[in-house]
């Protein structure tokens, strides 16, 4: 016969909207906000690159460090990093005294970071290599290494004052989705070189947007009416 119980009819339609909205919510990736002082980033952990001790200590690429949570890093650079100490000896610069640098020196190039587990927001201080202004961007990466977002307008000053006035970078997704951060600096005075200071991470889960609630909301209802349906 060409006739089709209700059962037959609504279980395939639940299970693709189930389906559908699953999908939705997988590929709504987070938006970035650029952030530009520590304080308006809220971070919850953060990751030294060595201690005093290190001084101007080279060190292979990658270079990997552990966050105060546990939150594993990995520095790329191709040549390598020095680490340096914000003391006016070996290093001066803007950062604060004692501060624990990582530079790109000897080398120059785009530094990739990468965190064994998704973070909401990540920051840190950063000097140019030539004194006077500069800019750069940081671009944003999620699971499989996709590229979500790239702020280019970030800009900074470097000095000697050793006052902790090194420029602030950072930015916040609106989901916890950040596996990786790409940090470029714009050639100044021949030379793209440059510093970082500790990583600030925001660590918790953000609050999913409302159209994440609804689709999910949804989705649950879906489910619920589809076992209905197959107990009758």
């Amino acid at each position: 016969s060409g006739y089709r119980s209700e059962e037959q009819v609504l279980t395939p339609f639940i299970k693709s909207l189930a389906l559908s909205i699953v999908i939705s919510i997988a590929a709504q990736a987070g938006v970035i906000t650029k952030i530009t002082s520590a304080g308006a980033l809220g971070a919850n952990d953060t990751a030294a690159w060595g201690t005093a001790a290190d001084d101007f200590t080279s060190v292979a690429s990658p270079y990997g460090v552990t966050s105060g949570n546990g939150v594993g890093v990995s520095a790329s650079l191709t040549g390598g990093f020095t680490i340096f100490v914000q003391n006016g000896v070996a290093y001066a610069s803007n950062f604060f005294p004692g501060d624990v640098i990582l530079a790109t020196f000897p080398t120059e190039g785009t530094v990739r970071i990468d965190f064994n587990t998704a973070i909401s927001g990540v920051g840190f201080n950063i000097a140019h290599d030539n004194l006077g202004a500069f800019s750069g961007s940081i671009s944003f990466f999620g699971a499989g290494n996709v590229l979500f977002s790239t702020i280019n307008t970030y800009s900074g000053t470097s000095s000697t004052a050793s006052d902790g006035s090194a420029a602030f970078w950072a930015g916040i997704s609106s989901a916890t989705d950040i596996t990786r951060i790409d940090i470029s600096v714009n050639p100044a005075g021949g030379t793209s070189g440059f510093a970082i200071g500790q990583l600030n991470l925001l660590t918790s889960t953000a609050v999913p947007e409302p159209s994440s609630i609804g689709l999910l909301s949804l989705g649950l209802a879906a489910c619920g009416l589809l076992r209905r349906h197959r107990k009758q």
